[in-house]
């Protein structure tokens, strides 16, 4: 059996197009590069979670979770992203480093480092904030990191803040469910719903006073 002592990297891409870009400026057999194409991973929806809370009823909320399940996504197509994930797992076997080369900014960030704890990796990480895809802008980004040998933790720090937004969309279903069921039956009178989410404050019933009463469907929000 042989062993191999050389150190493996990963570079995790956002869009094959980067992927494909950057994999020109080197060829090393000890350097994988994967894509996820967007999300691959999608919080589970509190009905699959629990039968009680498919229906939409005061008695069962609020839907409070101290983890959210997360499930595989789908693509535009309706395809499971379930074979990716398992692509990206087998790829990191051996591997003792990766590089985080998604869009900068936490989605970004989240895209991968979602993927990387779902899978349970626990080597080193190290985050590449490509701003364009010419190739003094790669080398820049590149020497950039060279001198952050933090920029991995300072990574997992913006991907905490991406999570906590999340966990607030998935705290917002309550205030959804909460002010539809209150508000819908005698406002509406046909089927509807008023999202209440991380971007929408519950300055909800000033608006709706505000708006006509006879529409069927009203999305109160206001941006942060």
């Amino acid at each position: 059996m042989t062993t191999h002592s050389a150190s493996r990297t990963l570079f995790f891409f956002e869009k094959p197009s980067a992927m494909r870009r950057l994999q020109r400026f080197f060829k090393s057999p000890s350097t994988i590069c994967v894509s996820a194409e967007g999300h691959l991973l999608a919080a589970e929806e509190p009905g699959t979670i629990r039968d009680e809370w498919k229906s939409w009823r005061f008695d069962t909320l609020p839907i409070v979770l101290k983890r959210i399940p997360v499930t595989y996504d789908t693509n535009r197509s309706g395809q499971s992203h379930k074979p990716k994930v398992e692509a990206i797992e087998q790829a990191l076997q051996g591997v003792n480093r990766v590089i985080i080369a998604t869009d900068p900014g936490r989605e970004g960030s989240m895209i991968a480092w979602e993927v990387l704890e779902h899978l349970g990796y626990r080597g080193r990480v190290g985050r590449l904030k490509l701003g364009a895809l010419d190739e003094v802008s790669i080398r820049r980004a590149f020497a950039a990191m060279a001198k952050e040998p933090d920029s991995g933790e300072r990574d997992y720090a913006a991907y905490l803040e991406a999570l906590c937004r999340k966990y607030e969309d998935h705290l917002g279903l309550n205030g959804t469910r909460a002010i539809s069921l209150r508000l819908r039956p005698p406002a509406f009178g046909s089927p509807g719903a008023l999202a209440a989410c991380r971007r929408q404050r519950l300055q909800s019933w000033r608006i709706w006073r505000s708006t006509s009463a006879t529409s069927s469907r009203r999305i109160i929000s206001r941006s942060l």
